[in-house]
């Protein structure tokens, strides 16, 4: 049998993470678990015991930040740990606040069925969004600090670049695209991916939110390309996420007035869920998995 890797970044919500990874647990499923370095309600004995059937990896811990190159820097070193470990037949790569909509052994079954295809999320067929590019095309220096006045400062030394043409990627000879960080490939292209990282340094490091550039990049320039998932457009990666009913640039958080929308999708998870807005609608997912199992 063919095993398939979870690499899950963590960095709050514990009781929803331990309620996800017993979604997911399944004897074919390998589980690679990144928890922030700035959690303090870190407890390895506790998620360890919430699995029984899958193997489960602790990655060193870092400190991520929204935006920042350490969101990329995860997503290799996630990635490295997996494919040291095992030859992965797919690769699934989701945040400590989604869940899934199927039972573990649907989506293991979804995937050995559509082998070679790989669950990618573009947002456009062609790159053409130039207010995007600003996010690699200058230096953002402070883009790992947080508050309001590093961001200024950030934005003020934009602006002196864009005075004197500052381009970081104006010699580049290869195509950008853009979509979702969060996917499902094969490990193939999680080997591929891990082969480009001298060039993902070289141009996205000091970036802006180019962790949602980098897969997609890589992918667009490459034969995985050929083999994208053919609804690969926006939710090609067969994660249920709605940015219009959210909050500033944020995703909505799913509810339980959601559930008829939820149970009859076609993706194999949702994203984004919260146990301080909403309990109740993680327990109906928890019944209807556990009623497929069943």
């Amino acid at each position: 049998m063919n095993y398939q890797a979870y690499l899950i970044a963590a960095h709050d919500q514990f009781d929803l993470l331990l309620k996800l990874l017993k979604a997911i647990d399944y004897e074919y499923n390998d589980i690679f678990i990144h928890i922030d370095i700035k959690s303090k309600e870190y407890d390895e004995e506790k998620i360890r015991n919430a699995v029984k059937k899958s193997n489960v990896f602790f990655i060193a811990r870092r400190s991520v930040s929204w935006g920042g190159f350490s969101q990329i820097q995860l997503t290799y070193d996630l990635l490295d740990m997996a494919c040291k470990t095992k030859k992965y037949s797919y690769v699934h790569y989701i945040s400590g606040k989604d869940f899934p909509l199927k039972s573990s052994e649907y989506i293991y079954n979804f995937f050995e069925q559509n082998k070679g295809t790989e669950y990618v999320s573009f947002d456009n067929p062609v790159y053409e969004d130039a207010k995007y590019t600003d996010r690699i095309k200058y230096y953002w220096l402070f883009q790992e600090a947080s508050g309001k006045n590093f961001n200024i400062l950030d934005y003020i030394l934009v602006k002196i670049q864009k005075l004197f043409r500052v381009n970081r990627v104006k010699d580049i000879n290869f195509n950008l695209q853009k979509g979702s960080n969060w996917f499902s490939i094969t490990g193939d292209l999680a080997e591929y991916v891990l082969s480009k990282k001298q060039l993902v340094d070289k141009y996205f490091k000091y970036s802006k939110c180019a962790d949602e550039f980098i897969i997609q990049t890589i992918v667009e320039n490459s034969e995985f390309k050929n083999n994208v998932y053919a609804g690969g457009i926006d939710d090609g990666n067969l994660r249920m996420i709605n940015w219009s009913r959210g909050v500033k640039g944020k995703p909505y958080i799913w509810k339980k007035e959601d559930k008829d929308m939820l149970l009859s999708t076609h993706h194999l998870w949702a994203r984004k869920f919260d146990t301080n807005v909403d309990y109740e609608i993680i327990n109906i997912l928890i019944k209807r998995i556990k009623a497929s199992n069943d």
